[in-house]
């Protein structure tokens, strides 16, 4: 109510403060991700891009919109993931943003942690891109991967295998050592959930091997880590979970989630992570449902989350 309120007043305000409307936008996406009956994310989501992409050059180089526009990426990258075939942002908008996002234009800002995302814009456009793959997927019915999108999981892979994550100088001096510790672990699981995203979406030889690596290295991660905060890497490491051991390991990590954060949108990630579960534990064995994808699992009448 809050935010609604907010909004009201800076729609009203003849001053226009476009940084105030778009915050205030923003608040009512984070709004829905709280209350997990509230059902307007999308909407909220759509009419802040309207904002942003009416505003000029110079306006989008205020530090404060540098965070809503990460904010957005954020927002953006993850409805892409729970809802595919709606497409996230046009690739000219996306190119756009990102690039005003690293303005430096080098290599190194792509391993940069995005504020208090955990995460880094090259990892963003990671799963943003493997979200375009799979809903391509999804429109062909299935019928596998061409060697297009063989080569693009290549490339795709190499960029997140070598990813790594350093924080900003303003970010290290404001945060303790304990923050460093969580924004790295979190940063690492986002990396390690991103791979294990590719190799559901565009399996290959020798998944295997590699994914019990990367939940070996997902695990350690979630310890260095005193709280979960991020849910989609959860979930991503989540489903593949298959011994009472893991799925134990799992709902301890959630419980803890939902005593710190007591957000909604965990406590409905919870419950599709069992639906998933016991569709798993209807295939004959950990083997064949390895190769039938999480995707597959979910009840056409099972609310999505949006994992923020």
């Amino acid at each position: 109510m809050r935010a609604i309120r907010g909004l009201y007043k800076t729609l009203d305000s003849s001053s226009r403060n476009a940084e105030m409307h778009l915050a205030t936008i923003m608040m009512l996406c984070m709004y829905t991700v709280f209350d997990e009956h509230e059902a307007q994310f999308t909407l909220h989501l759509n009419g802040a891009k309207k904002i942003l992409m009416s505003l000029t050059p110079r306006q989008r180089q205020h530090p404060v919109m540098k965070f809503l526009m990460g904010w957005m990426v954020y927002y953006d990258t993850l409805r892409g993931f729970a809802q595919p075939s709606r497409g996230a942002l046009d690739e000219v908008d996306r190119f756009e943003l990102t690039q005003e996002l690293q303005p430096d234009s080098c290599e190194a800002s792509d391993h940069l942690l995005t504020g208090l995302f955990g995460c880094s814009i090259g990892v963003f456009d990671a799963i943003s891109i493997i979200n375009k793959i799979r809903n391509m997927i999804l429109r062909s019915n299935g019928s596998g991967a061409e060697s297009s999108l063989v080569q693009l999981r290549t490339v795709v892979h190499e960029k997140l295998r070598n990813m790594r994550h350093f924080l900003g100088p303003e970010e290290v001096a404001s945060s303790t050592s304990d923050q460093i510790r969580d924004a790295k672990a979190t940063a690492e699981l986002y990396r390690l959930a991103s791979l294990l995203y590719l190799q559901r979406v565009v399996p290959a030889a020798g998944d295997e091997k590699r994914r019990s690596g990367y939940l070996e290295q997902a695990s350690a991660a979630l310890n260095r880590a005193r709280v979960a905060t991020s849910p989609w890497p959860v979930f991503m490491v989540a489903c593949e979970a298959h011994s009472e051991e893991q799925r134990s390991y799992i709902l301890d990590v959630l419980d803890r989630m939902d005593r710190v954060r007591n957000v909604g949108n965990v406590r409905v990630m919870r419950t599709v992570i069992e639906k998933i579960w016991v569709q798993q534990d209807l295939r004959e064995s950990v083997e064949e449902t390895g190769t039938v994808p999480w995707w597959l699992c979910i009840e056409a009448d099972l609310p999505v989350p949006w994992f923020a």
